[in-house]
């Protein structure tokens, strides 16, 4: 069975397959599960990225997972995340048709510190490239302020005290809000205005204590030329106590 998005928020079954719309193109990446291929829409001639993913490798957590993260880009639309245009669920293969972007992670130039699911839509500075968030495969949906989560997910160098806490006593975890996000933000708007991650360490524990402590510093040369201002800001968001970040109104 193939299931089309005809509208940002309408999902429904149909019985039409994935190749009877779109011609499958060159390689551009593959990961631990799916194969990404260009694809070209027959009628539109429009081009997009699919995510292609042959069911015989994937247990049915994993096929449970896709599902949900499907489920998730269902409900989003907005120009910097990698969208969803087409569920196709056959007997071979899962096939998810998303947005093409083709400037490559925005951090190779820099340094190759930042998670992979954070794109650029162009290699070429002076035409508009923008930004794009792809992968939600950890994503969880909350229905309001008040939700919390449990699970210790999440790249190390960006994930929040309160997931530390978790990963390092999973006997007594305790639960956790959107504060996490704006830790992450912080995270990673301490590298783009330094080039340097806050609490990076070859050692593992030691990078979490770090992060557990929020000890970071703005050391000279790499913050030498930024304002009082964004230091501030970036310092508001990597605070241990999640009720003295930010908050994230939606």
């Amino acid at each position: 069975m193939g299931c089309c998005l005809t509208s940002w928020c309408d999902f429904r079954p149909r019985s039409e397959r994935f190749r009877e719309h779109y011609e499958l193109g060159k390689k551009l990446g593959e990961g631990a599960f799916s194969v990404v291929r260009r694809a070209t829409h027959k009628e539109t001639k429009k081009v997009y990225a699919v995510k292609c993913y042959r069911k015989t490798r994937l247990t049915s957590r994993d096929a449970e997972d896709i599902h949900y993260e499907v489920s998730i880009l269902q409900q989003m639309h907005h120009p910097n995340i990698i969208n969803l245009y087409g569920f196709y669920d056959e007997p071979e293969y899962f096939y998810m048709v998303m947005d093409l972007v083709e400037g490559g992670e925005l951090f190779d130039e820099l340094l190759e510190k930042v998670p992979d699911n954070i794109l650029l839509t162009s290699r070429h500075h002076g035409d508009g490239a923008s930004i794009k968030i792809a992968d939600f495969g950890f994503a969880k949906q909350v229905e309001n302020d008040h939700d919390t989560l449990l699970s210790s997910c999440g790249t190390p160098e960006y994930i929040a005290p309160e997931i530390v806490h978790n990963v390092l006593h999973r006997e007594h975890k305790t639960p956790y809000g959107k504060a996490v996000d704006i830790w992450a933000i912080g995270v990673m708007t301490f590298f783009l205005l330094s080039g340097v991650t806050p609490f990076h360490s070859s050692n593992q524990s030691v990078m979490l204590r770090k992060i557990g402590q929020a000890d970071f510093r703005f050391l000279p040369p790499y913050w030498d030329n930024v304002s009082d201002e964004a230091k501030a800001f970036v310092a508001r968001m990597l605070t241990v106590n999640p009720k003295d970040r930010y908050e994230l109104h939606i």
